[in-house]
């Protein structure tokens, strides 16, 4: 029986691939790749580390043992120094939280100058894996909140013609 959003995450992510085997956690890390410090925000168990192992770092308010260093911490107000992270990640979290404006606040401060914000939201709709997939990679063109992201001072990267 899964019984916390951890347990639903992992079996989400442990059965959804596409052709090649990759799934939804390398999807996430994927624009991540040069980064050499990653935030997880809201981390729970921490999914994510074993696709950025020795680079990932996590925050929650309840930390639970799991795949690496896990700091207790809010969103709203990160435990980190400034510029300490050229990589953060809103892993399924970014529903569950409130005062958005201070959450991309905080997380601008912690990411050093062209860090890259990764934030993965649920569908509102049913879609096939192939849809997914593609609406994955478009999102990860800009922002999903944009007020909040533009208060921060966070920018759209540029996108290729």
């Amino acid at each position: 029986m899964l019984t916390s959003p951890d347990d639903v995450a992992a079996r989400l992510f442990g059965t959804a691939t596409d052709r090649s085997g990759t799934g939804p956690l390398a999807w996430t890390a994927s624009p991540l790749e040069s980064a050499t410090r990653v935030l997880d925000v809201c981390c729970g168990s921490g999914l994510l580390a074993a696709e950025l192992t020795g680079r990932w770092v996590g925050v929650d308010p309840a930390p639970r043992p799991g795949g690496g260093p896990v700091v207790a911490g809010r969103a709203d107000a990160l435990p980190l120094c400034d510029n300490a992270v050229d990589g953060a990640v809103l892993l399924l979290a970014l529903p569950r939280l409130s005062g958005l404006d201070a959450v991309f606040a905080e997380l601008r401060r912690v990411l050093r100058p062209a860090g890259t914000l990764v934030v993965v939201v649920p569908s509102a709709s049913a879609r096939s894996l192939a849809e997914l997939r593609t609406a994955a990679c478009t999102a990860r063109a800009g922002p999903t909140a944009p007020r909040s992201t533009a208060q921060a001072g966070c920018s759209r990267p540029p996108t290729s013609p």
